[in-house]
């Protein structure tokens, strides 16, 4: 944005424009920018154009405009620790980690884990571009749980029209307290 034969202008890359045209020249300014998660899409670019003959008042100007389609797309990972060691009737922690590894801000679908349940609801509901939330939780190993107890976690988030599921295993080794009692007399 703003003035493009402005060399202070952080914007522009590089130009061969000048104060004057020439009758039948042209010119090219090239410029970037970087797109925002707050741009639209389709995001328009228009760019105006003013000159003036030279010795008259009159003033020449054009505009051009182009878009381009801004691609947001959903990219997270997520990590699950769960304690290495435990025993019907005891708790297992479960510590989760999910991140936003994209340039978008990503929105919660879903978060199921195949031992805990639908997690949804304790996962944050958006992500920003490079943010990591840690999620713990807990439950009671059961009388029929299998040894060991594995458990998947799978999160869903969208940036726009883009989707991405991200998975997670991690398993608990049972311990079966016993005692033995061997008697000789």
């Amino acid at each position: 944005g703003g003035d493009l034969l402005d060399a202070t202008n952080t914007a522009l890359v590089s130009t061969t424009c000048a104060a004057t045209l020439p009758t039948g020249g042209s010119c090219t300014i090239d410029t970037t920018r970087t797109v925002l998660d707050s741009d639209p899409s389709p995001l328009v670019n228009t760019v105006t154009v003013n000159y003036n003959p030279q010795g008259f008042p009159n003033e020449i100007r054009a505009t051009a405009s182009d878009s381009v389609v801004v691609n947001r797309r959903a990219e997270i990972s997520i990590s699950k620790e769960a304690d290495a060691l435990s025993k019907i009737g005891d708790s297992v922690t479960y510590t989760f980690e999910i991140c936003n590894d994209g340039a978008s801000t990503v929105t919660r679908v879903s978060v199921t884990d195949t031992v805990l349940g639908d997690l949804t609801a304790f996962f944050p509901a958006s992500l920003a571009p490079g943010q990591c939330v840690e999620v713990v939780r807990t439950r009671t190993v059961a009388a029929g749980d299998p040894d060991p107890l594995v458990n998947t976690v799978t999160a869903t988030y969208t940036a726009g029209t883009s989707s991405d599921t991200a998975t997670a295993t991690d398993s608990t080794n049972l311990f079966q307290p016993s005692v033995d009692v061997t008697k000789n007399c």
